[in-house]
């Protein structure tokens, strides 16, 4: 936080969302999440071009995004469905003026659908029709973004001190407060579809920072595999058949597993 707050008088909160899917879809959907993100920064940037339109007026400066994913059981008939809600949620730095709000679309009303609660400017507005088109593999052109009614819910709001924890909180939660927890269905799912993903990624003025998870998957498997084939050259293996739990409680042992070469790594790195 200290590394950002030099930029607060110019930070927005911007959530990006995508329809709900399945849990064979998750991985994927996460995928295009992090590429249409990163397409998204290269228009505010400048560095593509979208003929008839212009950005140079944002005063984009950076942004840091983050991955939520939200999950639910849905009874359907006899049985039951898993969905899963992958969405960002970005601190970026704009130092333009951006248009008032005066815009309404069915995304203007609350969750139950019943009264409006916000209006949108131009500029979200703009953003909703280029996310759609971005994560449904479209040509984001001047053309496809008009001919579009409506985009994907997309908001862009004045960030305050509390989004901090939007920012950088945990990457899954059960979507209603009464959950029992998480099924192992849905574990697995978010395993696999989760597995050596970043969930937090630094553009232009926060390019670079790093979240707790800097240390990847692969690092860890490579030192604790030099470690092991350098004891094997220098001592004459066993195979053993006692437990793990077992083991520890030996003090002739030294334990040596991938959680503690993790461990090693992040207080050392």
């Amino acid at each position: 936080i200290p590394l950002i707050e030099p930029y607060k008088e110019n930070m927005y909160q911007l959530t990006l969302t995508v329809p709900n899917v399945k849990g064979e879809d998750l991985e994927e959907t996460i995928k295009k999440l992090f590429k249409s993100f990163a397409r998204l920064i290269e228009y505010l940037k400048g560095k593509e071009k979208i003929r008839g339109l212009d950005f140079e007026y944002w005063g984009y400066k950076g942004a840091i995004r983050s991955l939520e994913i939200t999950y639910k059981k849905i009874k359907r008939g006899r049985g039951f469905s898993y969905e899963y809600h992958p969405h960002l949620h970005a601190l970026i730095v704009l130092e333009g003026d951006l248009g008032e709000r005066l815009y309404k679309n069915p995304y203007s009303k609350d969750y139950l659908g019943n009264r409006a609660v916000r209006k949108f400017n131009k500029e979200e507005l703009l953003i909703q029709k280029i996310w759609r088109l971005l994560n449904d593999g479209k040509r984001v052109t001047l053309k496809n973004i008009e001919s579009l009614d409506i985009g994907y819910s997309c908001q862009l709001d004045r960030f305050r001190e509390s989004d901090f924890i939007e920012l950088f909180k945990y990457m899954t939660k059960a979507t209603s407060e009464d959950d029992k927890g998480m099924e192992y269905i849905q574990f697995k799912t978010l395993y696999y579809a989760l597995l050596n993903k970043r969930q937090i990624q630094g553009y232009g003025c926060f390019f670079g920072l790093k979240d707790d998870e800097e240390i990847t998957a692969q690092e860890v498997e490579e030192y604790y595999n030099s470690i092991i084939e350098e004891l094997r050259q220098k001592e004459n293996p066993v195979e053993m058949l006692e437990s793990p739990q077992d083991l520890t409680k030996d003090e002739e042992y030294t334990l040596i597993s991938r959680k503690k070469v993790y461990q090693y790594l992040k207080k050392n790195k």
